[in-house]
């Protein structure tokens, strides 16, 4: 400890020479109070004295030194850590260029690439439950070029050469769409999965024109539909005030239109797709009829088995 001290006041003392009489200067941390930890005190002479407490110890507002913290290891008192303080901020420079900020408020701005090689942690202690707040603990990759179509974009690598981005293009104040890409080979991302501003999702398409549009084939288990008004199942055809098209009449409506009452024509499939839903229920109607119409044939047949039956023991 006496070999750090004597080290340290020769080093004041080579730096004092240095800054001679200028306004600015470096001093060892003030001796009072006598927890203070040791250091050096930059800035200001003003500020020289200026303090505060972290973990039960004095620390320099304007400098740099060491001090124990206890990080529940068996060493006496904790560990000890170097650390750089100010009260406004801290800028860090290689090459003539700032290349990390922390701000006043913790904000920290990193001005070049950060590179992470054992993984990163964003955690908060804030009782926060809405998703929709900005006190949520984020990470946050910011385009600070204010025009309409600018993109941020989060690239994920691997040491192989695989590559995937979310991307997202700002389209207006506050809003922007968000881009999932990846690459499946040399050249461009190319984009399966995109979320609109509007909230509509597109899978294999940049134009969603409803919640979810998917162009291409959807492979599945099970598909399962609300039955929510308007629509509602066709039992209503076998109630007996359900007025059924005699079979004259529904050859009447092929003969002049070349497709089943209710049914889109093939032209207007072909403008405008089909609906899942209502087409299976007009199927499932039509189907519901032919059922009527074959009860009544039987009925029929009965009848006329019965009549044969009678002349025939004549």
């Amino acid at each position: 400890m006496k070999k750090i001290t004597t080290f340290l006041l020769m080093l004041t003392a080579i730096i004092r020479i240095g800054f001679g009489q200028s306004q600015y200067g470096v001093d060892l941390a003030p001796a009072v109070p006598t927890t203070s930890s040791p250091g050096f005190v930059f800035g200001w002479p003003q500020y020289a004295s200026q303090n505060f407490l972290y973990d039960a110890q004095y620390l320099n507002l304007y400098g740099s030194g060491y001090h124990g913290f206890d990080d529940g290891t068996s060493i006496p008192g904790g560990g000890i850590n170097a650390y750089i303080s100010s009260y406004f901020g801290v800028d860090i420079f290689t090459a003539g260029q700032r290349r990390l900020r922390i701000n006043t408020n913790g904000r920290t701005i990193v001005d070049q690439d950060l590179l992470v090689n054992n993984g990163a942690t964003i955690s908060s202690d804030l009782p926060d439950t809405n998703p929709n707040s900005t006190w949520s603990s984020n990470l946050s990759v910011r385009n600070n070029n204010n025009s309409t179509n600018t993109f941020s974009r989060l690239t994920f690598v691997s040491a192989s050469g695989g590559f995937g981005t979310i991307t997202v293009k700002k389209t207006d104040t506050y809003t922007g769409d968000m881009y999932f890409q990846v690459r499946n080979g040399p050249g461009f991302y190319i984009t399966p999965l995109l979320i609109k501003s509007n909230g509509r999702v597109g899978i294999g398409t940049d134009d969603p024109d409803a919640p979810l549009t998917v162009k291409g084939v959807i492979h599945t288990n099970e598909v399962r539909v609300d039955m929510n008004a308007p629509i509602q199942g066709p039992d209503y055809v076998f109630e007996k005030d359900y007025n059924l098209l005699s079979l004259k009449e529904l050859e009447t409506y092929i003969n002049q239109n070349k497709h089943l009452p209710e049914v889109p024509s093939a032209k207007e499939m072909e403008a405008n797709g089909l609906n899942l839903k209502e087409m299976n229920l007009i199927l499932l109607k039509k189907v519901e009829e032919l059922t009527l119409h074959l009860i009544e044939k039987e009925k029929k047949m009965t009848s006329m088995e019965k009549r044969i039956g009678q002349l025939e023991k004549q």
